[in-house]
């Protein structure tokens, strides 16, 4: 195979790579659903929190202020 066919080989993997990422992400905000009934018996592992918020941190923001606050309640007291 030629340098010529590897090129177009490779940039055809790599488009191929984001065509699926692409459609990934579009069934994803297709099929979205609301949650609106939260158990107060089940808790979320502290590494995906965080790993919630790191990509949540990497939401486009106004002129890059990034004004965000992140508040994480653990004790249910504290949300009345």
């Amino acid at each position: 195979m030629n340098r010529h066919c590897k090129k177009n080989l490779k940039m055809m993997k790599k488009n191929l790579i984001v065509y699926l990422q692409i459609m990934k992400l579009q069934n994803l905000l297709e099929h979205r659903r609301s949650v609106r009934l939260f158990s107060d018996k089940k808790s979320i592992p502290p590494d995906d929190i965080e790993d919630c918020l790191r990509q949540a941190t990497l939401a486009p923001t106004s002129s890059n202020m990034q004004l965000w606050q992140f508040i994480h309640l653990v004790d249910s007291s504290w949300r009345d």
